[in-house]
Parts: C-alpha cells; sequence; structure tokens
C-alpha cells in the first residue's frame, strides 16, 4: 500500500506534521461516499488540519453533503480545521449555499490551501 502523505510531499516538499491531505476521486452521491467514511480512519493524534483535495470531483449530491457535514461536525468536534481545495465552481457555490463551510476555508489549489494551513498553525 502507497503511503498517500509520501505522495503528497515529493509533489508539495515537506510539511507540517500536523497537516492531512486526503484526495477525494470522483462523483459523491448516493452508495459512492464510501471514501468519506474512511477518512477518520487515517487521523491520528495530532493533526490539527484536514485538507480534503477535491480537484477530481465533479459532483456531490444531497447523501454526499449529509455525510460531508457528519464528518466536518466530527472534525470540529476534535479541534481539527477542514480546508478545502480544487473545488469546482458549483460545488463551492453548492457548499455556501448548504453553509456546509465557510469561504474562508476554500481554495483554488492545494498549494494555496498549503500556505493557508502553515499561517493558521502558527497562530
Amino acid at each position: 500500500m502507497v503511503d498517500d502523505q509520501l505522495i503528497f510531499s515529493q509533489e508539495l516538499g515537506e510539511y507540517d506534521k500536523r497537516i492531512r491531505i486526503v484526495e477525494i476521486n470522483g462523483p459523491m452521491f448516493f452508495g459512492s461516499v464510501f471514501h468519506l467514511l474512511n477518512i477518520e480512519e487515517k487521523l491520528d493524534k495530532g493533526y490539527k488540519i484536514l485538507i480534503l483535495r477535491f480537484r477530481y470531483v465533479p459532483i456531490v449530491d444531497s447523501d454526499g453533503i449529509a455525510k460531508l457535514r457528519v464528518l466536518l461536525s466530527d472534525m470540529k468536534k476534535k479541534d481539527i480545521q477542514v480546508l478545502f481545495s480544487g473545488l469546482n465552481d458549483n460545488l463551492k457555490e453548492k457548499f455556501l449555499k448548504h453553509h456546509l463551510i465557510a469561504e474562508s476555508s476554500i481554495f483554488p489549489n492545494i498549494e494555496e490551501a498549503m500556505i493557508s494551513s502553515h499561517e493558521r498553525l502558527k497562530l
């Protein structure tokens, strides 16, 4: 099994170990949201920021929104900030409309999300 954090560090360079990046691939609709269920299993204690990389997610239906809402609630209870990178315009609009996330948690790409993550960790 390939360590995705190793792949991300090869792409992005070294980054703070309190940041966890999870790449979501493909549409999120009823029956296909299993990738969200595994995210909490990947989070060890010590993580302070979770970046959900959505660059390859074209659509999210109401079931996907519901699962994201649960994940975000669980992360808030654990004091883990969640940032999104690579959302297409339709998903960004949908997430904001459903009050799922704040605009300050959305970044056009992973590089900007990483810059913000490091700044947030300094506070």
